[in-house]
């Protein structure tokens, strides 16, 4: 309960983000607690709606409830650096943008070694969105992290939770690492969202899905770092091994577009580079524009390639190719045919939520 006895302490010296919820004023709420799972409103604009931060909202949730919270966020651009922690309930995150990118966008300016090269800050702690709790949606939302190469990074997401779940969602991150997927018993789901960067810009160690998604970057896309380790912590043998390639989780670009950044006019854009010996990344029906390498991928620091599953199909674009620098292979459409986004969910299915949204 650290977020809402904050919201109190921030009430009792009058600077109160939700009015009539976090000073325990209010006949429906008894102090100290949170609303019952239900509606809680975002509005930059005081008196406009429950609360006028998005970690406000969040503080008002109970924990270790498993009744869904949808906190609707109206347009406006919040600088907050938003934490949803490991024992909050299924929130859903939606933004009431009304189709607009970025109408309702979160910026934050924390980085690694931005203030100074020792500012405590870390490359683990320096996100704009945290997500620690499983189940979590965010929806027609834009998160920004601040970072520049010359600067330290900052990233717009880090995923520690199971099911997280992304809908039309942008990420911006100037330099490296923007968007983390999460650990080796963590998936994720995006479709139809934009994500930017230059170096690494998608990374993570669990098994992510990009349905659809449009992708901009102008050196290395992608680092998985592959896992041996199956979902009840078995070494070896993991569900799915044989059809996951040589590791228990993957990255899996499903009809997603990758446009040549403004302004680059290099041709070297890896699709993906091993972060560990079982990296396994898969890029399927995807459309390349004419920066991406011919030879497709990045291997350096590897002693062992054995593992690592690097592979795409049906690529299209001036970045297509019909071989790749080894170990990138083309799928014949029968070992494609085995790279299906259920399999790489491993039976989570992301259009389906635990606990159905407020209102559904």
């Amino acid at each position: 309960m650290l977020l809402f006895h904050a919201a109190l302490a921030a009430a009792a010296t009058g600077d109160c983000p939700c009015p009539g919820y976090c000073d325990g004023k209010s006949p429906a709420l008894p102090a100290g607690e949170g609303p019952p799972p239900g509606l809680i409103t975002v509005s930059p604009t005081p008196g406009a709606a429950n609360c006028t931060t998005i970690s406000g909202a969040i503080a008002l949730t109970r924990f270790a409830y498993r009744d869904r919270y949808t906190i609707e966020i109206a347009p406006g651009r919040y600088v907050e650096k938003v934490t949803i922690e490991p024992n909050r309930p299924p929130i859903t995150l939606r933004g009431m943008n009304g189709g607009a990118p970025d109408a309702v966008l979160v910026q934050w300016f924390d980085c690694d070694g931005c203030v100074t090269p020792s500012d405590g800050v870390g490359e683990w702690g320096d996100q704009t969105l945290f997500v620690g709790a499983a189940d979590f949606r965010a929806e027609n939302i834009s998160f920004a992290g601040s970072s520049r190469e010359s600067a330290g990074r900052n990233m717009a997401l880090q995923v520690q939770a199971d099911r997280a779940f992304f809908a039309h969602a942008r990420f911006y991150g100037a330099a490296s690492d923007t968007l983390y997927t999460g650990g080796s018993d963590h998936r994720a789901y995006f479709t139809r969202c934009f994500v930017n960067g230059t170096y690494d810009f998608i990374w993570g160690v669990g098994s992510a899905v990009f349905d659809r998604c449009t992708i901009v970057g102008s050196d290395n896309v992608a680092a998985h770092k592959g896992s041996q380790v199956n979902r009840d912590g078995v070494l070896g043998g993991c569900v799915g091994a044989a059809l996951l390639g040589r590791s228990c989780t993957a990255f899996l670009m499903d009809r997603c577009v990758l446009p040549r950044p403004p302004g680059y006019g290099g041709s070297s854009t890896t699709l993906g580079r091993p972060w560990r010996s079982d990296a396994t990344v898969v890029w399927k029906s995807c459309w390349m524009d004419g920066h991406i390498a011919p030879g497709g991928w990045l291997v350096k620091g590897i002693a062992d390639a054995t593992n690592i599953t690097f592979a795409e199909f049906n690529t299209t674009g001036p970045g297509a190719r019909q071989t790749r620098d080894k170990p990138g292979a083309v799928l014949t459409a029968a070992e494609a045919s085995n790279w299906t986004q259920a399999a790489v969910l491993k039976g989570w299915n992301p259009h389906t939520p635990s606990q159905a949204p407020w209102g559904a």
